[in-house]
């Protein structure tokens, strides 16, 4: 089954905001507007992410967005209403929520939990440290706790937070290493070492000739330092040295790059530093491309099946510019072409997260022709473009962007946000580059109860480009497979009309045997067609045999009968287990217009009546509808027409 991801471009604000009725070409607009200074992206584990950044009081705001689009919840504001605060880091809690770190405007330093379903759970903001100077950074416990890491005036700081928000040490927090230098900046980087331990990473000031140098200390559980009291030196080559960014090398040491000028440019270096603290390659670090030109804000992600390291930056080499990439091996050498791979053109603020496959997705803001887009670029182990040509997913981004940020969601989709005016939310597919949704989603399948067995009636909702003006799908492909085989053979077809869901029934080999179902939208291309996702289900004959139908494996939606309606329609809810649905409806603005909850449905099918009316209980208008269905933990919608 081919890929997609998602793209969530945040471009300023988190307020709370509707539902979207479908991807829109250029984006939908599920944040309101207002200034956000800089968002961050955290995948939720369910196929959505968080959002956090500031709203237009510079109050730190949450807010988290469904796989379709609609915003979960309104968003939640992170401690008190009081402005003036910084985010500083934002990182998954462990148990489907985030934590959030923040400091106010005397610098104290606070962290907030905000669970799966908006709630705040530590009051309002758990102080760890008094005033201070750079932080806090955060690595989560995977307790719903979190460590964090702060550079004071005359150490770097150590603080461990409970998943209760008590923290483990006074608010002047454990030192875990001497320091100098007394300055707010934001070169504070923190990880988990994969051996339960923590490595921090700061500036310190060199005494000899009063230049910042790189220094990192490796603590346990418990804020022990490892590598002595003062930690260890990772560059003091006597040069200025910015934008540094640090990766674990999975075995309880760590890989730090950053940007120096020892060469008439500011070019990208890096060092590896292992679980006892030495370096292990040229004393003040390697250079990644050493080429004529700034080099700025490198990133660094490690490769999980072998020891490589992904290394991308901003590149002015030629005119334009643009994020340049290098992939090195464990002895910090270039795999790919020296001076690095050019990922997209004239590209500024980017991000970067590894794809499941060995390869990388890119999201970079580009100014092309007076106008800004949002673009982005896969590429494969290799280094090679696996799209062609960069896919502009957003155009004309405000100008204002300053950043770009990319979380990897599930394997199959990705959020990524800039700031700006606005939000927007993008979905790109993951194999041709796509924006939008242009697969068929929403399958269901289910014995006919009309027939005598033999055959099962599959519905699905068209694919985003089966729709005028942008009409490109030309059929679609229903495929059938003994379940759990992927031996897959075409079961039926039918022609694009433009319409919002389709049906087909189609025959199966044999009665009470679970088949698996997928639909597949074609183009005039034979190579370019994308695929639904997988749902199983079989034909019933009539005699009893003592055989139970297959149990649902997730929430579904099954198309209402009849749709269009005037009076009212039957909704078609499968349920995973026995339990409560919270039923939204939503008109094509996004605004919610009914809501509906039903209790002591059973798992499997049932049938949940809609009347037409608002929570008022006035007639809702003749038009087009989205319900959303929540149950089980989980979320699923489905288009419906009102027809008075």
């Amino acid at each position: 089954m081919k890929r997609s991801i998602l793209i969530l471009i945040a471009l300023i604000s988190l307020n709370a905001a509707s539902a979207s009725a479908d991807w829109p070409l250029y984006g939908a607009h599920p944040l309101g507007s207002g200034d956000d200074l800089m968002p961050f992206v955290v995948p939720d584990g369910n196929g959505g992410a968080f959002l956090v950044g500031n709203n237009p009081g510079d109050a730190v705001i949450v807010q988290r967005i469904n796989g379709d689009g609609t915003p979960a919840w309104a968003g939640a504001v992170v401690g008190t209403a009081d402005y003036g605060k910084y985010i500083s880091d934002v990182v998954a809690d462990g148990a489907g929520g985030v934590i959030v770190g923040y400091t106010i405007t005397n610098n104290d330093g606070y962290a907030q939990r905000v669970s799966a379903g908006g709630q705040k759970l530590w009051a309002n903001g758990i102080k760890m440290y008094d005033a201070c100077c750079a932080g806090p950074a955060l690595v989560a416990t995977g307790d719903g706790g979190a460590v964090a890491f702060f550079q004071f005036a005359s150490f770097i700081g150590f603080q461990r937070i409970g998943p209760a928000g008590a923290p483990l040490y006074p608010q002047s927090g454990h030192p875990v290493a001497a320091t100098t230098v007394n300055q707010f900046t934001p070169d504070l980087r923190a990880i988990g070492d994969a051996m339960g331990g923590y490595i921090v990473m700061w500036k310190y000031q060199d005494a000899n000739d009063g230049i910042d140098d790189w220094h990192a200390q490796r603590v346990d559980a418990n804020g022990n330092a490892l590598w002595g009291p003062n930690g260890v030196v990772v560059n003091d080559y006597p040069v200025l040295k910015e934008d540094p960014d640090i990766a674990p090398d999975g075995t309880g040491g760590f890989v730090a790059v950053w940007s120096d000028g020892r060469n008439p440019y500011l070019n990208i270096y890096a060092q590896r530093i292992d679980a006892s603290g030495n370096r292990m390659w040229a004393t003040n670090g390697v250079g990644i491309a050493p080429v004529s030109g700034n080099q700025r804000v490198p990133r660094v992600l490690r490769e999980t099946s072998n020891p490589t390291w992904l290394v991308a930056w901003r590149d002015i080499r030629v005119p334009g510019g643009g994020t340049y990439a290098q992939r090195i091996n464990i002895n910090g050498g270039g795999v790919w072409p020296a001076g690095g791979v050019r990922m997209i053109s004239a590209a500024s603020f980017f991000d970067v997260v590894l794809d499941e496959s060995g390869g990388s997705l890119f999201a970079a803001k580009v100014s092309v022709a007076g106008k800004v887009e949002l673009r982005m670029q896969r590429f494969n182990q290799y280094g090679t473009s696996v799209w062609g040509a960069d896919k502009t997913v957003v155009s004309q981004v405000v100008s204002s962007v300053s950043a770009t940020g990319v979380g990897l969601v599930d394997g199959n989709h990705v959020f990524a946000c800039a700031p700006g005016v606005g939000g927007v939310v993008q979905r790109v597919e993951l194999t041709h580059g796509e924006p939008g949704r242009p697969e068929p989603d929403g399958v269901v399948a289910a014995d006919n109860p009309q027939d005598q067995g033999g055959a099962v009636l599959v519905q699905w909702n068209a694919s985003q480009l089966d729709a005028r003006p942008n009409t490109r799908i030309t059929s679609y492909t229903v495929y059938r497979a003994p379940a759990g085989t992927g031996s897959w053979v075409p079961a039926g077809s039918q022609p694009a009309r433009y319409s919002p869901s389709y049906s087909l029934l189609l025959t199966t080999p044999e009665d009470n045997t679970p088949y698996d179902w997928r639909v597949r939208a074609l183009t005039s291309n034979l190579n370019v067609f994308w695929e639904s996702e997988v749902v199983t289900a079989a034909s019933s004959a009539p005699v009893a045999s003592g055989i139970t139908p297959p149990a649902l494996s997730r929430l579904t939606l099954g198309a209402n009968v009849p749709n269009p309606f005037g009076a009212s329609t039957a909704l078609r809810v499968g349920l995973p287990v026995a339990g409560t649905a919270n039923v939204d409806v939503f008109d094509v603005a996004g605004r919610r217009v009914a809501a509906r909850r039903v209790d002591g449905l059973n798992a499997g099918w049932n049938t949940i009546d809609f009347d037409g009316r608002d929570d008022d209980g006035r007639r809702l208008a003749s038009g087009v509808y989205i319900v959303r269905v929540r149950a089980a933990g989980q979320t699923a919608t489905h288009k419906f027409v009102i027809q008075r």
